[in-house]
């Protein structure tokens, strides 16, 4: 997702049925994967969900991590399956458990996020959970690490998946937004684990 700069907005407000609903699907999912996925779900179960279209003056147009948080687009998230909406949280738990965010260095966020989101994509396909087919999960990719995925793509970057807009910045996959001086954690990854929006 591009970043825009600004003030940062405030949550979504949580006084319509559709937003509250939304709201204790997130925290539903967490108690779910207690039972169904007990690894991520201990690692979700850490995790602060806010239900909000912005944060930090960065725009969540699907959903991220800043390794503390899991931030979720309402409109966006309740526009998926019901079943994709579970998926795209632990996809955005996986992020944070697979230390993606200390683990980038100096590497470009945007392709850095990418070969992320192919390896996290692989492993949820893996444990039985629907992958879109306009998210970032290819088979040539199976058992790589993302610092090896990561290698391949900065010398013949992927396509953008079929529904990205022609304007650069689409959204998990995920926003950029390092600035000078950011320090893991604050930086926020995530949104459609297909689409990251370029530095």
């Amino acid at each position: 997702m591009m970043q825009r700069g600004g003030a940062s907005a405030p949550p979504f407000p949580l006084n319509t049925g559709d937003t509250m609903d939304f709201q204790t699907e997130l925290e539903s999912i967490r108690i779910k994967a207690l039972d169904e996925q007990p690894f991520w779900a201990l690692v979700a179960m850490k995790l602060e969900l806010l239900v909000c279209t912005s944060h930090g003056g960065r725009p969540v147009e699907t959903a991220a991590t800043d390794g503390r948080r899991i931030f979720a687009n309402p409109e966006y998230c309740l526009s998926l399956p019901k079943y994709t909406r579970h998926t795209l949280i632990l996809h955005e738990v996986a992020h944070v458990a697979l230390g993606h965010q200390f683990r980038r260095g100096n590497r470009d966020h945007y392709l850095w996020n990418i070969a992320c989101d192919y390896v996290i994509n692989l492993l949820l396909k893996d444990a039985g959970f629907p992958i879109p087919d306009d998210w970032y999960c290819e088979e040539k990719y199976r058992g790589w690490s993302e610092e090896k995925v990561f290698g391949r793509i900065v010398s013949d970057p992927p396509p953008p998946p079929p529904d990205s807009p022609d304007e650069p910045g689409d959204e998990p996959g995920d926003e950029s937004g390092d600035e000078p001086g950011d320090e893991p954690g604050d930086e926020i990854d995530g949104g459609k684990p297909g689409a990251p929006a370029p530095p």
